[in-house]
């Protein structure tokens, strides 16, 4: 999966224009995530930061009619290579930066996608169907096999922000901050039918 991952990211470009988007409001947790102490993370961090509030910014739109507004107002996601809408289209392989802020429980799930969290920032604990967990600090990395049931909860004082990689062999709808704000005003300006 690594290999895969790595040769997309060799090959692609990233298209001309980013569209703007209104941000999430995950974005407030960016002002908390801070140097590593590892120089090579803490390159990444500081780019991510830099361009971080002009990303286009977006939540799984599956997530929306099952998880909490408190959940959805503490996690977000910008996807940097996939499908389009992304900044380097792909159809296959995913790779993206989360944040998820302090407490938050990402709940039990399973998905077909193999997955690599490499944490940035932050110290989330990462869960398994069984009850084992396995705490994390920036430089980590966690894998998910295909179907694995995992879940997550962010530490307790800062934002857990970490890159994840995944190759998915059918789509999975995400709903960008675009979209989002687009279904927020047209439920308010259209009246219900009936």
């Amino acid at each position: 999966m690594v290999a895969e991952v790595l040769d997309v990211l060799d090959a692609v470009r990233s298209p001309d224009e980013i569209p703007p988007a209104p941000p999430l409001t995950v974005t407030r947790h960016l002002a908390a995530v801070g140097p590593s102490g590892e120089a090579a993370l803490d390159a990444v961090i500081e780019e991510f930061l830099r361009i971080a509030h002009d990303l286009p910014w977006r939540q799984t739109a599956g997530y929306l009619d099952i998880l909490s507004d408190e959940y959805l107002a503490n996690y977000g996601y910008e996807r940097l290579v996939g499908p389009a809408p992304s900044i380097i289209e792909h159809p296959s392989v995913r790779v993206g930066i989360g944040v998820w802020g302090p407490h938050l429980k990402y709940p039990l799930h399973e998905h077909e996608a193999e997955e690599i969290y490499h944490v940035l920032a932050g110290t989330p604990a990462f869960g398994t169907e069984d009850g084992t967990w396995t705490d994390s600090v920036p430089g980590d990395a966690v894998h998910n096999p295909p179907w694995t049931v995992m879940r997550s909860v962010s530490g307790p004082s800062r934002p857990s922000c970490c890159t994840a990689g995944r190759v998915q062999l059918r789509p999975m709808p995400c709903l960008s901050s675009v979209d989002r704000h687009r279904r927020d005003v047209e439920a308010i300006v259209t009246p219900p039918s009936g």
